[in-house]
């Protein structure tokens, strides 16, 4: 054994927690207030990114940068920022980071309305007093958003015409209470027929629709004043508590948007007629319709929540499929990609969703088709950081790189809109993604370990039972398997004594055959992946070692 050599000494149980643990002693996450099972992991919760060119706003880029993270905010960022103690320092040359997406324009089941939430509507269509706050535990499909690059967005109700309350969080994999940003950003109305109603339910129309939300904001306005009644003439009547006209009154005096569903073009108008009537602050969920009626929008002023669910091309692979295809089908597939940029060239502020998406992965690909057909890449990027953060009001917290805000970026090679580049991570609350580190240190290869055998605790000089791990570096996980050394072979039993036999004439001398076991050589690994983490309370993985050997293969035993 050479003399620099070193090898883990620990109990057969302790190795057998350190090898089925790994991954998540290495890369998880903890976000919840439960507490550690198991072996507990100091976090690296602090990164100093260098070499990166960074985006900290539309137009604003800093070539060669760098970025201080500190327990998921953002301390610092520039030219030349000094390395400190306890900072993980992380090289991203040739790599490009910008600010994290929003997405103004998601939804969310809720649960049924229970009782414990207010007096209900008569109509159960009508439940402004719903919030995604405070009845929501976790959203679904969290990771696919992230990975898409959004990481904060706005979750709106999704069934309804009065559908409740929006809430804007972050997309780390936490629940929402700790990943919110704002509760009840905007109230969520459908001037149609809910997605869960039908022809035996009132409304069954989207005129009855529409009366209906009506009706329940003109009750609301006598519901308050007839309040106001009772609070200055207490012998009156006092009205009955009705929680749906209440949380309506209080949202708009509270001067907070309400946000409305579009179907198509005229949508846009017919919301836009309602929101004046009563005195809305209103935003508009669009269609990608909108440059159909571009000019009748554009002197709306309203903004719009824009999506690029673009159609895919029509099927006109024979002569009766195209014949059966519209013109208006072939118009609208022509046109709809150049619908931000018309709407931008007509002055209507809009911010970017990547609702009607089947994935939200196709979001970038829309979102590069929309820039190819005359949308401004720094107006883009705008509509998915700076504006819908103003629009939402959390502009203090996300929206760009800046000292003091979350740390949500998107970490890509070369620039994000570029056809040949990618995302490549996404980092949401300072906290980088699972394979983040996959390419500092490659741990694969055959690990000796030694086993301590502290069955006899009386013996002096305790044996040492080695043998090898064979780890296996993967992007999710770590998959090691036990190899056994191989087992003695059994001593041939002696000949028996045969006469001696005539002297032989001697031959050429043959070449000796080779040790079928070759030496193994050994090296000390370098910069394990885990050094500066703490496995136990008294032991450092930075003391392992390796064998590289070209010996032939021990024995597998099958992994635990």
């Amino acid at each position: 054994m050479m003399s620099d050599s070193r090898f883990f000494k620990l109990s057969l149980a302790t190795l057998w927690l350190l090898v089925a643990g790994l991954p998540s002693i290495l890369w998880a996450q903890k976000t919840d207030t439960k507490p550690d099972v198991g072996i507990t992991e100091n976090k690296v919760n602090d990164f100093l990114i260098t070499n990166a060119r960074i985006t900290l706003e539309p137009g604003v880029v800093i070539d060669q940068g760098s970025l201080w993270i500190q327990d998921g905010k953002i301390v610092a960022v520039g030219t030349s920022l000094r390395t400190n103690e306890g900072l993980r320092v992380i090289d991203l040359k040739g790599k490009s980071i910008s600010p994290g997406w929003i997405d103004a324009g998601l939804e969310t089941d809720l649960p049924e309305f229970a009782p414990n939430q207010g007096s209900p509507h008569w109509n159960s269509e009508i439940t402004p007093q719903r919030s995604v706050a405070n009845s929501v535990e976790t959203i679904a499909n969290i990771q696919k958003l992230r990975r898409a690059g959004i990481t904060t967005a706005l979750f709106a109700p999704k069934e309804g015409i009065l559908k409740g309350t929006s809430a804007a969080a972050m997309t780390a994999d936490a629940p929402l209470a700790a990943n919110l940003i704002r509760a009840d950003v905007a109230m969520h109305v459908r001037l149609t027929v809910s997605r869960s109603g039908g022809r035996n339910n009132y409304p069954s129309s989207p005129m009855g629709a529409v009366a209906l939300a009506r009706q329940t904001f003109l009750d609301s306005q006598w519901y308050d004043s007839a309040l106001r009644a009772h609070l200055g003439a207490p012998d009156s009547l006092k009205p009955e508590s009705n929680s749906a006209l209440e949380a309506i009154q209080k949202h708009i005096q509270a001067g907070k948007p309400f946000i409305f569903d579009t179907f198509n073009e005229q949508y846009v108008l017919r919301a836009d007629s309602f929101a004046k009537e009563f005195g809305l602050k209103a935003l508009l969920k669009g269609t990608g319709q909108e440059y159909q009626l571009l000019e009748p929008i554009a002197k709306t002023g309203r903004t719009l929540i824009l999506p690029v669910n673009f159609p895919k091309p029509p099927n006109v692979s024979t002569l009766d499929a195209v014949l059966e295809t519209e013109l208006e089908e072939l118009m609208h597939w022509e046109l709809a990609p150049e619908n931000p940029a018309r709407l931008d060239r007509a002055g209507v502020p809009f911010v970017l969703t990547s609702s009607g998406l089947s994935d939200p992965a196709e979001w970038l690909p829309q979102i590069r088709k929309a820039i190819a057909r005359g949308l401004d890449p720094n107006k883009a990027l705008a509509a998915l950081t700076t504006k819908p953060a103003e629009l939402l009001g959390i502009a203090d917290q996300v929206g760009k790189i800046r000292p003091g805000l979350w740390a949500n970026f998107i970490v890509s090679k070369g620039d994000l809109f570029a056809e040949d580049s990618r995302i490549e991570e996404v980092w949401v609350r300072g906290t980088p993604p699972a394979n983040s580190f996959k390419n500092d240190h490659d741990i694969s290869g055959l690990w000796d370990v030694a086993i301590l055998d502290v069955r006899s605790p009386t013996n002096p000089k305790p044996s040492f039972e080695p043998f090898q791990l064979s780890i296996k570096d993967s992007t999710k996980k770590i998959a090691a398997s036990i190899l056994l050394p191989p087992a003695p072979a059994a001593e041939p039993a002696p000949a028996p004594a045969a006469e001696p036999a005539p002297a032989a004439v001697p031959a050429a001398e043959s070449t000796p055959k080779s040790d079928p076991k070759p030496q193994a050589t050994e090296e000390k690994l370098q910069s394990p992946r885990w050094a500066e983490l703490t496995l136990t309370a008294s032991l450092k993985a930075r003391a392992l070692a390796t064998k590289s050997t070209n010996a032939e293969a021990p024995q597998t035993a099958p992994s635990g």
